[in-house]
Parts: structure tokens; sequence; C-alpha cells
């Protein structure tokens, strides 16, 4: 608005400043023809009295020279008259002379001054028709104005949404960081906790191989004098009745241990409890009177193993879901990066945009200033020149920002693309892993169990005291 006002001041004043030499032109144009007339009116009347008097003179020399012969005896006198009449003729001969000149002169001057009346006449019409382009052009460059002033509030109303909704998008951004960061260590604390069971699962797996081969293979002197001293010992006791209290102690502890293997394999509680019923049932039937020497210690481990096997399923489920839910962070991440690259992308053109409309603005004003120049054809030339310039690098500066967006578009896709490849070969790098550790637990386990096998030697029906130091013994 103050850009318009003093536009409508300067026009204002080039136009009274106008007026006003217009009129100066005028008064004195009026001074000059009212002298003009004026002196012209004063040199007719002279010529016209000179001419009336020497009209009269004429008539009166007319009946002079009738009456010259009666009059002889004046003749000097009317001699002295004639010359008196001579010389005034002269004399208002010479003055006619020198008023029909002054009359030529004044005619000239009359000329030279209607000619200088049209030359102001005409310029009078061309400040004219000037005030009445500049108060056209001064409307144009209002409306011109208005429509540039309104595309900047639309522009800077669009910038300001775009600023608030970056801000938004980057506290979202901060927020998602944090639980990354968050999520992260909690997977850090979960495979820690993985590792340690891991450990604690080794440590068990060794224990236990120690504890077997403590049970597989005892020492034979050992074995011996435990084996008389505990055979000392049930002679003086009832061996009916310590035979059978431990016999059921042992069947109820080996049940115990298989229904829970069983359980924590199955991982279900309705099916653990059908396969232990079915693991009794088999035991009453089958091992219901003996035992087999390792029973359980093998029950035993398999508790372990079932129970090792649940917790790491439970971890590995657990590092999964964080993992999932960390994919799925990453996947809204690069959404909301996304979404901040077209907005900054639009930005970036609603800027070039916003640029190109000042300097529009900036010509115009500097066109209005130099209004009084529009009529001058290079002038006008070198405008439509510098505007072509202008749409030119306004197309240019556009293209740039698109180019800019387009390239750093391409160079997030490929930025995405490398960040895929390389999650794929480290996925792939983890399940080769994976599978070579499943197969190495496999075979190490199938070994294992094939090297038990072996170890269990055939022994005939034990009896009686046999059966309670073998249970002893393991």
């Amino acid at each position: 608005m103050c850009d318009e006002l003093i536009i409508f001041e300067f026009l204002e004043s080039d136009a009274s400043q106008d007026n006003h030499q217009t009129n100066i032109q005028r008064t004195r144009l009026r001074d000059l023809s009212d002298r003009f007339a004026i002196g012209d009116v004063e040199f007719i009347k002279r010529y016209r009295l000179n001419k009336q008097l020497v009209h009269n003179l004429c008539d009166e020399l007319r009946p002079h020279a009738a009456t010259g012969s009666t009059r002889s005896s004046d003749l000097p006198i009317e001699r002295k008259r004639d010359e008196e009449k001579a010389s005034l003729i002269a004399e208002l001969t010479a003055q006619n002379s020198r008023l029909t000149v002054q009359l030529k002169e004044s005619s000239a001057v009359e000329a030279s001054l209607l000619a200088q009346l049209e030359g102001l006449k005409d310029q009078c019409s061309m400040r004219k028709t000037s005030l009445q382009d500049h108060v056209q052009s001064l409307e144009s460059l209002k409306a011109e104005l208005a429509m540039v002033t309104d595309k900047r509030s639309e522009l800077e109303r669009r910038l300001t949404g775009s600023l608030q909704d970056k801000e938004n998008l980057m506290q979202q951004l901060d927020e998602a960081n944090d639980r990354i960061v968050a999520l992260e260590r909690q997977l850090k604390e979960q495979e820690h906790l993985y590792q340690n069971t891991l450990k604690e699962l080794e440590r068990l797996q060794r224990s236990h191989d120690t504890l077997a081969e403590r049970i597989g293979a005892p020492d034979p002197i050992d074995t011996t004098d435990t084996a008389r001293s505990l055979h000392a010992e049930m002679e003086s006791e009832p061996e009916d009745q310590d035979d059978g209290w431990l016999r059921s102690e042992a069947v109820q502890v080996y049940k115990q241990l298989r229904a829970l293997a069983l359980q924590l394999n199955t991982g279900h509680d309705d099916d653990s409890g059908l396969h232990s019923d079915l693991s009794l049932t088999s035991l009453d039937g089958e091992e219901g009177e003996t035992l087999r020497r390792g029973a359980l210690a093998a029950a035993c481990a398999d508790a372990v193993a079932a129970y090792a096997t649940l917790e790491g399923s439970r971890v590995r489920d657990s590092i999964a879901a964080h993992a999932r839910r960390a994919l799925e962070r990453e996947r809204q991440i690069d959404e909301k990066n996304e979404i901040i690259a077209d907005l900054s992308s639009k930005l970036s053109v609603a800027e070039v945009e916003l640029r190109a409309a000042a300097e529009e603005r900036d010509k115009l004003l500097n066109d209005a200033n130099y209004s009084s120049l529009q009529n001058d054809e290079a002038v006008t030339k070198a405008r439509q020149e510098r505007d072509e310039a202008i749409e030119r690098k306004k197309a240019a500066e556009v293209a740039l920002a698109k180019t800019r967006v387009e390239l750093m578009q391409a160079n997030s896709q490929l930025y995405e693309a490398v960040r895929q490849k390389v999650d794929l070969g480290q996925q792939l790098e983890q399940w080769q892993m994976d599978m070579q550790e499943l197969i190495d637990e496999q075979m190490k386990h199938k070994l294992t169990t094939q090297e038990k096998r072996r170890k269990l030697p055939e022994q005939p029906p034990p009896t009686r005291t046999s059966r309670l130091l073998g249970f002893f013994h393991r």
C-alpha cells in the first residue's frame, strides 16, 4: 500500500506540474495576444488617421491649385504654404511607410505568435494525453500490485502452513527416533538376556554331561565298597519295604520329569496333559517294574533341554516382535521423510515463485517511477526484452528447483534401495548362520544321543538288591 501511495502521489505531482506549466503558457500566450491586438489596433488607427489627413490635404490642395492664377499677388505666401504642405506630406508619407513596415513586422510577429500558440496547443494536448496515459497506467499498476499482493499473501500463508507441517513432522520424527532408541535399548536387553540364557544353558549342559559321565562310568572300587556297605545295611532292614518305597519314589520322579519335558516340548496345556498321561501309562506298563540305568538323568536332561528350547523360542519371538516394530517404525520414518522431502520441494518452488513475484513487483515500481519514458520506442523495446529475459530466468529457476527436487528424490530412492539391499544381505547372512547353528545343534544332539546309547550296556534282569544299588548309583 505504501508503494501505491508513492506512485499515486508521484503521478499527481507530475500532473499538477504539467497543469501549472500549461496554465503559465496559456497566460503568456493570452498576454501576447492581448498586446498584439492592442498594438495592431493602435497601428491601424494611426494609419487610418494619417491616410485621412493625406486625403484632407489633397482635397485642400485642389481648390488652391484651381485658384492659383487668381491669387498671383499672394504667391510667396502660397508657395511657402505649399512647401509646408509638401514637407508635411513627405513627413506623413515617411510616417506611413514606417507604419507599413511596423505593420509588416507586427504581421510577422503575429504569425510567429500564432505558430507558438499552435505549438503550445499541441503540447497541451500531448500533456493531456500523457496525463490520461499516466492515470490509466496507474490504474493498471494498482490492479497488478493488488494481484501481486494477494499472490504474495497466499504464498506467505502456504509457506507458513508448510513450516508448521515441517515442525510437526520434525517433532514426530524426534518422537520416532526416541522410540527407536528405546526399542533398540530394549532389543539389546533382550539380546543380553538371550545370551545369558544361552550361557546358562551351556553351563547346565556341561553340568549335565559331567553328571552323566559320573553316573554312567563309576569307579569299580568305590562301587564295590558302596555296594557291600549298602548290602550290609540292607540285610539288617526289611528289604521288601525299602525296595518298594525307593522304587515308587524313583518312578514318581521319573514320571514328573517326563511329564515336565513333554509339557515344555508341546507348549500347550491341553496337549501336555494328554502326553503326560500317555507317558505315565507307558511308564506304568513298560518300566513300572524296572528302571534302566541313566533313565532319571536322561529325563532330567530332556526337561532342561525342553525348558531351554522354550525360553529360547520366547526370546526369539520377543526379538522378532521388536524387530518387526523397529521395521514398522523405520517404514513410518521413511514415509515421514518422503513427506518432508515433498514439502521441502514445494517450499523451494514457492520460494522461487515468491522471488520472481518480488522481482516483477520491483520492475513494475521502477516502470512507474520512470513512466515519462513510455513513449520512447527504444525504451519500450528494451523493456520488452527485459521482461522476456525475466520470464526466461523465472522459468529456468523453476525448472532448476524442480530438477533439484527430482535429484533429491532420486538420491533418497537410491539410498533406500542400497539400504534395502544391505538389509536383505544381513537377513540372508543371519538366516545362513541360523541354519548352520540349527544343523550343528541337530548333529550334536544326534551324536550325543548315539554316544549315550553306545555307553548304556545291556544287562540281565537285576535282582532286588542289585536294582536298589543301581538306583543309588544313578
